[in-house]
Formats: structure tokens, C-alpha cells, sequence
């Protein structure tokens, strides 16, 4: 158990005074009892029981626990926010202690109303009770008991329903099959669910504020999954553009339940709490944070004024002892970072025990995206409109048990100063001052707004500049005040923003911003993420010092076929606005703490291999704002400069890869070794540039980014993780007789073209044509090449599954009757042996774009692409279109019948010019000065028509 709160208390039983650090959580006056009157109160609605269910969302790089009382992100006992989140077994390390919302405000007399929650959990003290208020605010023990669980979705699953619904969109009056629905969609908490009770054993409440989100397919208003509604998230201004995330975890509680025994508040708001929390799978860095929309529904029946909503947060980054906070005001951010360049109290070492960054510290923080809505008044106090509320304060308040702070800036105990808080005050109502620590600065500024200057700015108010002790540190963002009116609905949406091991002492917190900008963008386009095409499946054949890696698509990918394409924002009307799938990177990560979030550190991630579509894309930019240390100009001055995302290699695709060296081994020897594990991951990416972006073109500057990379199904999905962990091993089961890149004996039955290959027929295949030419023969043998030396490439994919066989590949396109394939050929495969039982396979792609083609029936694949005439592209490589050519002699030792010219020969032939002399020798090359010594196979397009392969 963590140490949060040093506070005495009295333990009769023994009598004596229990050390302060044996407690560690539990608030001050957290064992106040009811006073008679509110016991009376409690009695006779039936008091609610605490809420005891937890659940952990972890869908991305970050494990957070939920609670259903009021308060998040940890156990009771110990912080439970781990970023980045290691496989089981490996230590965690928490970015947060915990989290909470606060609300304060005065009845029409004048009575103070406070709910909050911070470390009561740990002694079973709350203000917050699980479950939805009836419309008159109250509620009622079963209903609370009831209601002390979890709704979770994912989005996976609303893609199939969804996919699902589209096959049966046209049919009149059809419907899906309950049975046929996963249970979190049929028993989502939406208004009028049917299936609810049928799933959960109890009846919804029917309330006009409305319960969980949800896409009404048909506009009825009432939830029914079977008529294509799913859940989503619920964001006020959004209706219009329905959004899911990869996982959502809905739930419900309120302040009326039973007795504030966290704030001590006799008064209760009479507040029913709806959250949301929800986090994606990208690869980049919103797959390091989360996000939580609070939806407040004000079930008193007068109002509430001088109201104020706010996110209390206990960050602790690792070592609770040695945290730093600030506030960027622009972006209504709050954030954490160390004290110094090593995270711990001493060296890399934390009192009790927990677990710390060491020298890879993050920096983490919390956005405060939506505040409540403030009702505006006239001067006769009518009403005339309303207005959304922003981070109006931001303070701190300390760990009274770590370091020697002033009382008044610890841990409020009662209502009132939870109250000075929630106001952006101290304990005790002073002002928060813009100098030092901000408490008791004589001469100073008064200000909303703690620490607003970056740590590594030396001449603003920072905790670094303050010189500050070390100290555990809490933080508070706040919205008010305003008026709050009975039955008003209000939202409060945070997200958490976390990236890794950042530059100590004194960062830069510019990372933290671009990523808390792409956080803000998300929010802004309603959390329409833009996607990308899908990371492949993986199937992952681990052999005797290698690893080889299959990957493919399938039909619920959204680049099934490879067909990705997806809209982008902000292209101007009549460009291209589609981004479409253009290749595949993969990866190795140093081991199982990082994130593709790490992808520009080279010491956490390496890119080992990509393959991409033959189109002339290569080079692919994004334009963002340099780092503050890459900056060359006045800080001041704001500019993008090209950030190189992607380099294509243009050279085909690939669905198989086989690793072999470690990418992360020093030394001599890089190989893989025997039952280590190692761990890879694969995406896959997209490419839009409608236009080459131009910065000196202020009306439309162009594609501004180019790149969007995976964002679902990256990694071993089953596991969690957002890698695959594969372990080398010998085969000691079977025998195995192929080996990955093996190829097959292929014979040319017809046809004519090279794939470009270099072609090179067997012994016996020469032998028998030679005989044939000197018997005048004019027929053209069937030719069997040496096996790598085919116009076609079939090779072995997955040495364990590879099947000995006899098979036919066949050209074919839309126009069979004439001896000519046009642009549009694909090919067919089949088995001819006659137990194979079979069925014929088509490729994926026509062969006007090289691609390898996985049979995993059959343990090989096929990779097949039209090529140009030799010198139809001139330029398009060194060798213009050549291949290559060998010459054997059968006696080495003689004087060869035939050599070349080396390249740049100059004969000096008197009054002829060099020119000419190149022209005259140059065989292979259009260009005038181009001479190569290299007699060459030329490359054809190919218009065979059949082929077949064998392998052994």
C-alpha cells in the first residue's frame, strides 16, 4: 500500500498512535459518522452501499483502472495508470495516482454543496454512489447495487454488427438476428433497450437526459440493435458524424446515494454521474492516451448558483516524491514532469517500494476539453443565452506528508475548502499569487493560473524557477462559476496525454503539446479518427534462428484486397481527397516497454523492411513545427519544415518476410539466437499529396500530410500488445525439406516473358533444344528453368506447411479468343495432382502491379509483375531495362572466344569522334554515353498464358 496521506489517528484498541506512514490514503475527517439527522435521511431512502466494482481499460499502451465510485485510475491502494503497459510479468510503472470529479455550489439560502472524492476509497469513505437518480434525485440501495458494474464495447465488434446490417440494409423489414449480436451491443444501456433486462436481469430507468450514446439507424429514438442502432460516443454538436472508439466502457453514479463522507457535506447536489471512457489503437501517439466525457445531470429541483465543475487529478509520474506541475493556459493543459533527470527519492529508488521511470521519463497531461455551460442573464435576470465554460483556475495542493508545506495549501478536509479550491483559492480563501510557491506572496499578483511558463523557460513562473522542494503534487482544473438549473445537462470531457522519455532537468514540454494538439484535433473533429488501412494479420513461423513473418488481410479489414481508400480533412473541393493504401513497414522494438509511438527513436524502434506499390511514390512527407532544439529562427516565429515519414522502395509487394539478424545485436554476429524473444510488429500506411505542399501559398498550401499510418489491429491483438513476441527455435518435430525462399522447378509450357528475372534453363532443358535445332527441328520445346531462375517467382513462404505438388499457373484476361493480354491480367492457379481436393485460386491483383501472393494452402507463394520493354523508360535504372548475363567456358584455362568492351572505352580512332565510338559499341543503352560490358537478357512484358510449377 502506498503512502499518499501522512495523517494521525488514533488506534484504541492497542493505545497508541499509529505511525503516519501506515495510512496511506484515507482523507482527513474521512471516519466522520452521519450526524442523527442525516442517518434519519439515509434510513429512510435506503441507503446505498459503497461501490466496490473496478475493471481495467486496456486497449491500447496504456492498462487504467475504473471505478464505479466516483473515483478513477486506481485500486484503493496503489496508482493504477500504467504507460506505457508491459506484458504480465514485467514491472509496471503508474503515470497517476488517482483522478476524480469535484463539484461545488450554494443553495438558494446559501448552503454549501460539495461532492468529491480523493483517497476515501481506501478507508470506504465516499461522496459518490453507483447508479442513475430518478427524476426527483433520488435512488435506492438495490438500484445502487444494480448499477455497481461496467458496460464495455468494442469496437470490433460494432464493425461486424455494422457489416453485419449492411448485408440486409436493401431487404424490406429485415432485421438482425439477436443471437447473431455480441452481448456488450444487445445489452448496451441505451434509452428503450429491449434486450437490456433479458442481458442484465434488471429494467432500464426512463429518463429524458437519455443514458448511454447511441446511433439511431431509424430515428425512433429507442435503442434496437437488431435495426442497425450500436453505440457510440455521445458528444453534444456531434449527432451529425457518429464515432466509436476501439474499446468504451460506459457507467453510472451519482452523490444522492448515501452520506458525503469524503467532504463532509450534509447537503447533497443531487448529481447523476454518466461516463464514457474510451481510448484507440493508433501508431502514433494516441495510442498512449485516454479519454473521459462526464455528463452531468442535475437532478435537484432548484438551482445551484455559483456552481463549479472540476477534474482533480493526483499525477504521479512513477516516484511520487519528486513531481513537478505546470499549466499551459492555451490549451487548458495540465501537466507533471520530474523534479530532475532521475525519477526517484534516491537515485532511481522510491520510498515503499515503487516501482519508477529511472532515467526514461515521460511527461504527462491532462486536457481539459469541455467545461459545463454557463447560462447568461440579462439585467432584469432573465436568461438571454448560455456559454460554454473553459479551464477557469488551475492550482495545486500538496502532500502535507511529503517535504514541509504550508497547511494551507495540503489536502482540504471539509467542505468549505474543498470549496476555496474548486475557486482556485487556497484551504483557508486566499488568493493564489503569481510568484514562488503562490501562497502568502506579499506584493505579487493574484492569478487563476499556477505555473503557466515551461519548465525550461528561465524568466517565467515555473516550479523550476520557483526552486520549489521536492513534494508529491496534486492538480485541479476548474470551470465556474454559473448558475446550475434543475435538469440541466452538462459535459466535462478530459483526455489524458502521455509521451515518453523526454530531456530532463528542465524539459521542453513542446512534445507534450504536439501531441495534446493532436488530442485537441480529434476532440475537434467530433473523435472522427482518421484511420489508415488496417495493420495485416500476422502469422508468425518461428524456425531454427529465424522468424518468418506472413501477413494478409481479411474481409473485416478495412484494407481487405488492399483497398483501403478513406477521406481525408481539409482538402480543398475538386482535389483528390482520398488517401489509399500504398505499402508495409515493419519493426523491431528493443523490447516489451515501447510504443510505435517511440518510432523516431532509434535506440527503442527499428524499421527493418518495407515494401510498397510500383507507382513512383517514394519519398513521403509530413510539414510540422520543428522542435524547440531544431529550431534555427526566434522561437516566436512559427514555421513547418518536411518531416520524412515514409521511403518507398518502389519495389512491389510483399506479404512474407524473413528475419534472420537481430536489428538491436552489437558485435560480429547479429544473428538471432534460440529461444529468445524478440518482438516485431507491421503496418500498414496510406498516401494522399492532391498537392506538393508550397508554404509561400497562403490560400492553398498543399498536403500538409502525406502519411497516415495504422491505427487498429496493430500487433498481437489477442495478447493485448501492440507487438508480436516471437521466440527462434530449432524444429526437433519433424524434418523439414524446404527452407523460406526455396524456389520451385518451373517449366514454361507457353507464353513469353522474363517477370524480370534472370532466366537460366536447366542442363537438360539446353540439351534437348540443341538436339532439336540440329535436327532442323523449328518446334519450340517446353523449357524448365533452374529452380530462383523462372519467369515466374514461386517460392516457399512457410517452411512448415510447404506441400510437395504439381501445380498450373494460367494468364488470363476479359478477352480469351484472341493470342494477346492486355493490362487487365490476372492469373489462376490449381493443384493437378489428383488427391489434392483443392479449389482453384485466383490473384488478388492483376499483374500490372507486382505482388507476392501468399498460398498458405499450399506453404508457398507466388510473386508475379509485368515489367517494361527494355528502353521503354529511359532512366528508369542504371541498366536501362537489362537484366544480366552469365558466360561459362568448358575450359577456364584457355583464352576466351568472346569478351565485351568495358565501359568507357575510347579506341582513339584518328578523326572519328568519342561520340560516335560510344554509339557504335553501346549495345544495351539509347543515351550516347552510356557503354556497358554486360551482354544482357532483355526484360518483356509477359503474355504467357500458361505455366506450371513443382516443388520438392
Amino acid at each position: 500500500m502506498r503512502v499518499k496521506q501522512l495523517l494521525l489517528s488514533l488506534i484504541a484498541l492497542v493505545g497508541f498512535t499509529a505511525p503516519s506512514s501506515l495510512l496511506a490514503h484515507k482523507g482527513p475527517g474521512a471516519d466522520r459518522p452521519a450526524t442523527a439527522a442525516e442517518q434519519q435521511q439515509i434510513d429512510f431512502r435506503d441507503a446505498c452501499d459503497n461501490a466496490v466494482a473496478q475493471i481495467d481499460m486496456e486497449i491500447n499502451n496504456v492498462r487504467a483502472r475504473l471505478t464505479t465510485g466516483g473515483d478513477v485510475w486506481w485500486d484503493g491502494n496503489d496508482g493504477r495508470y500504467i504507460v506505457p503497459k508491459p506484458p504480465p510479468g514485467v514491472p509496471e510503472v503508474s503515470s497517476i495516482f488517482a483522478g476524480a470529479v469535484w463539484l461545488g455550489g450554494r443553495d438558494p439560502g446559501g448552503g454549501l454543496k460539495v461532492a468529491a472524492q480523493d483517497y476515501g476509497r481506501s478507508g470506504g469513505n465516499f461522496d459518490y454512489y453507483p447508479g442513475p437518480l430518478t427524476d426527483d434525485g433520488t435512488t435506492s440501495k438495490d438500484t445502487c447495487a444494480r448499477w455497481d458494474r461496467f458496460f464495455n464495447v468494442k469496437g470490433q465488434d460494432i464493425r461486424d454488427v455494422r457489416a453485419a446490417f449492411e448485408e440486409i440494409r436493401d431487404t424490406p423489414g429485415a432485421t438482425l438476428d439477436p443471437s447473431d449480436i455480441p452481448t456488450d451491443i444487445l445489452g448496451w444501456p441505451a434509452t428503450g433497450n429491449d434486450y437490456f433486462f433479458e442481458v442484465h436481469g434488471f429494467e432500464l430507468p426512463n429518463t429524458t437526459q437519455g443514458l448511454a450514446g447511441f446511433w439511431d439507424e431509424n430515428g425512433d429514438g429507442i435503442y434496437d440493435p437488431t435495426t442497425g442502432d450500436y453505440p457510440i460516443i455521445e458528444i453534444r454538436g456531434c449527432g451529425e458524424t457518429p464515432q466509436f472508439p476501439e474499446e468504451m466502457t460506459f457507467w453510472i453514479y451519482n452523490d444522492a446515494g448515501n452520506t458525503h463522507r469524503q467532504s463532509n457535506t450534509p447537503l447533497q447536489i443531487q448529481m447523476e454521474v454518466q461516463v464514457q471512457a474510451f481510448a484507440y489503437t493508433t501508431s502514433d501517439d494516441i495510442n498512449s492516451m485516454t479519454f473521459q466525457r462526464y455528463k452531468l445531470i442535475n437532478r435537484a429541483t432548484e438551482d445551484i448558483f455559483d456552481t463549479y465543475f472540476a477534474m482533480w487529478v493526483d499525477p504521479d509520474l512513477g516516484c511520487y516524491t519528486d513531481d513537478y506541475v505546470g499549466s499551459d493556459t492555451t490549451r487548458s493543459l495540465a501537466y507533471v514532469y520530474n523534479e530532475d533527470e532521475l525519477d526517484g527519492a534516491t537515485g532511481c529508488t522510491c520510498p515503499q517500494g515503487v516501482n519508477t521511470y529511472c532515467d526514461e521519463i515521460p511527461i504527462l497531461g491532462v486536457d481539459y476539453f469541455r467545461g459545463p455551460i454557463a447560462p447568461i442573464f440579462n439585467a432584469e435576470g432573465v436568461q438571454i443565452g448560455e456559454e460554454e465554460l473553459g479551464m477557469s483556475s488551475f492550482i495545486y495542493i500538496n502532500n502535507g506528508g511529503v517535504g514541509d508545506p504550508d497547511p494551507q495549501t495540503t489536502d482540504p478536509s471539509t467542505a468549505e475548502e474543498y470549496y476555496s479550491y474548486l475557486q482556485g483559492r487556497w484551504r483557508d480563501g486566499s488568493p493564489l499569487w503569481n510568484i514562488g510557491s503562490g501562497f502568502d506572496q506579499s506584493g505579487a499578483e493574484e492569478t487563476p493560473y499556477a505555473f503557466p511558463a515551461a519548465p525550461n523557460d528561465p524568466s517565467g513562473w515555473s516550479m523550476v524557477t520557483a526552486e520549489l522542494p521536492f513534494g508529491d503534487r496534486r492538480t485541479l482544473q476548474a470551470s465556474g462559476p454559473f448558475t446550475l438549473r434543475p435538469g440541466a445537462v452538462n459535459e466535462l470531457i478530459i483526455g489524458v496525454v502521455w509521451v515518453p522519455d523526454q530531456t530532463y532537468p528542465n524539459p521542453s514540454i513542446q512534445r507534450l503539446q504536439q501531441a495534446d494538439d493532436l488530442a485537441q484535433d480529434l476532440f475537434d473533429a467530433c473523435f472522427d479518427l482518421l484511420e489508415g488501412p488496417d495493420a495485416p494479420d500476422v502469422d508468425v513461423v518461428e524456425l531454427d534462428r529465424e522468424i518468418v513473418l506472413l501477413f494478409s488481410n481479411s474481409r473485416s479489414s478495412n484494407n481487405f484486397e488492399e483497398a483501403y481508400q478513406e477521406e481525408g480533412f481539409g482538402v480543398p473541393p475538386g482535389e483528390d481527397s482520398l488517401y489509399r493504401f500504398e505499402g508495409y513497414r515493419i519493426f523491431q522494438f528493443s523490447g516489451p516497454d515501447v510504443d510505435l509511438a517511440e518510432i523516431d527513436n532509434p535506440e527503442r524502434v527499428r524499421e527493418i523492411a518495407q515494401y510498397d506499390l510500383e507507382n513512383g511514390v517514394t519519398k513521403i512527407f509530413d510539414w510540422n513545427e520543428p522542435l524547440e532544439e531544431d529550431n534555427p529562427l526566434d522561437p516566436n516565429v512559427p514555421f513547418l519544415v518536411p518531416s520524412l515519414r515514409a521511403t518507398g522502395s518502389d519495389n512491389g509487394l510483399r506479404h512474407s518476410f524473413r528475419i534472420t539478424s537481430d536489428a538491436f545485436a552489437s558485435g560480429d554476429d547479429t544473428r538471432l539466437i534460440n529461444h529468445r524473444r524478440y518482438y516485431f510488429t507491421v503496418l500498414a500506411y496510406g498516401y494522399n499529396n492532391y498537392k506538393e505542399y508550397d508554404p509561400y501559398d497562403l490560400a492553398d498550401p498543399g498536403q500538409r500530410k502525406q502519411y497516415i499510418p495504422s491505427s487498429r489491429n496493430i500487433g498481437d491483438v489477442q495478447a493485448g500488445t501492440p507487438y508480436y513476441q516471437v521466440i527462434p527455435r530449432p524444429i526437433l518435430d519433424r524434418t523439414l525439406m524446404a527452407a523460406y525462399g526455396d524456389g520451385a522447378s518451373v517449366t514454361r509450357v507457353a507464353g513469353m516473358g522474363n517477370n524480370g528475372n534472370f532466366l537460366d534453363m536447366t542442363e537438360a532443358t539446353r540439351e534437348e533444344m540443341e538436339a532439336a535445332f540440329a535436327a532442323g527441328d523449328i518446334a519450340y520445346p517446353e523449357v524448365t528453368y533452374q529452380r530462383g531462375a523462372a519467369p515466374i517467382d514461386v517460392f516457399v513462404a512457410n517452411p512448415l506447411e510447404v506441400v510437395d505438388g504439381e501445380y498450373e499457373i494460367t494468364f488470363f484476361d476479359e478477352n480469351m479468343q484472341d493470342q494477346i493480354l492486355n493490362d487487365t491480367v490476372k492469373w489462376m492457379l490449381r493443384c493437378l495432382d489428383a488427391d489434392c481436393n483443392a479449389p482453384t485460386i485466383l490473384s488478388e491483383r492483376t499483374i500490372d502491379t507486382r505482388n507476392e501472393q501468399i498460398i498458405p494452402e499450399f506453404g508457398f507463394s507466388v510473386s508475379i509483375g509485368d515489367v517494361p520493354e527494355p528502353g521503354e523508360e529511359t532512366g528508369e535504372e542504371e541498366n536501362n531495362g537489362a537484366i544480366g548475363a552469365t558466360i561459362s567456358y568448358a575450359d577456364e584455362t584457355q583464352d576466351p572466344w568472346l569478351t565485351f568492351l568495358p565501359d568507357g572505352l575510347n579506341l582513339t580512332i584518328p578523326n572519328v569522334s568519342v561520340v560516335f565510338q560510344t554509339q557504335l559499341f553501346n549495345y544495351v543503352t539509347r543515351g550516347p554515353t552510356k557503354i556497358t560490358r554486360r551482354k544482357t537478357r532483355s526484360r518483356s512484358t509477359m503474355t504467357s498464358s500458361r505455366a506450371f510449377t513443382r516443388t520438392s
